[in-house]
């Protein structure tokens, strides 16, 4: 027989304060990204005018991402992780061969993304 419990509003309360202790540094581990958690999903967001630095500077957040990571015995699943390149209407994207791994895996570009269950293109559609 399956046995089922349930927290109190003061075990929530202290398990929900416990968890925002425990990532509270995360914003120091990547401090030349924009962080934005929402449950479980952890978001980067970066930005340059040029491409390569762009990914240089993201490879360089990702390797503190992953080093924050390990440290806190948490784990990434690099499969259900992705990146998308946003531009402007007048920009045309290269086909990139730049890359970005995490621990030697390579991500996934993709051409659209979902951001706190909203799924939007890469750029916005023209006037």
């Amino acid at each position: 027989m399956a046995q089922l419990s349930f927290l109190s509003s003061n075990q929530l309360y202290r398990s929900t304060l416990l968890f925002l202790l425990y990532i509270n540094d995360i914003y120091d581990a990547i401090p030349n990204a924009k962080v934005k958690i929402f449950a479980d999903d952890t978001n980067l967001f970066l930005y340059d005018k040029n491409l390569t630095s762009l990914f240089c500077s993201a490879n360089k957040n990702l390797k503190c991402l992953h080093k924050w990571f390990v440290a806190n015995k948490l784990s990434l699943n690099v499969t259900k992780t992705c990146y998308s390149v946003f531009g402007t209407n007048e920009c045309q994207l290269p086909d990139l061969d730049l890359k970005l791994l995490i621990n030697g895996e390579n991500i996934e570009r993709v051409e659209s993304c979902k951001y706190l269950g909203i799924i939007g293109p890469v750029r916005a559609p023209g006037p």
